[in-house]
């Protein structure tokens, strides 16, 4: 019996470790990404779709840019679907608003993409804090998340929901 509730108990830290190395290697990825995208190389992309949508469930709601872009590497077309290395939705809804209303500045936005492989993309880069920090980095100056210049953003972004 004592046997029994040791094993169960080793199998149940084992899980919760195993749980906590597995973010861990994903925000190590995150992060390491994110800080290799400032020496990529960057080419003027045209933005194909962008969205601040918003899930909904017992705990909240949870909003998140979407966004599709297009860019050229050496004459090959590229399509790509990442804002930033780690950038996740939160419960934060004016941080992705900010994000989503420089987006819709314009239809032309500065993608950094992998030199190695032009098809691994992203339009932000650095580290940031992960959820809400994303928008402090993209906003200031540098045109990390540019669109055009001097176009003004729409007063509020259209919102889809989705469950």
């Amino acid at each position: 019996m004592k046997r029994t509730s040791t094993l169960v108990l080793t199998a149940f830290f084992a899980l919760f470790v195993s749980i906590g190395l597995a973010m861990l290697g994903f925000a190590g990825r995150a992060w390491w990404k994110s800080t290799q995208v400032e020496q990529w190389p960057s080419v003027e992309g045209e933005l194909l779709q962008r969205s601040l949508d918003e899930s909904s469930d017992s705990d909240g709601s949870t909003w998140k840019v979407n966004v599709r872009y297009a860019y050229t590497v050496a004459g090959r077309r590229h399509e790509g679907d990442r804002v930033a290395f780690g950038y996740v939705g939160s419960s934060g809804r004016a941080s992705h608003e900010a994000i989503y209303d420089k987006l819709m500045r314009g239809d032309r936005v500065r993608v950094r993409y992998n030199p190695a492989d032009p098809a691994e993309a992203a339009l932000a880069h650095g580290l940031r804090q992960r959820r809400h920090g994303i928008r402090r980095r993209a906003l200031r100056g540098g045109g990390r998340l540019s669109g055009r210049a001097g176009a003004a953003p729409r007063a509020r972004p259209t919102v889809r929901r989705g469950g």
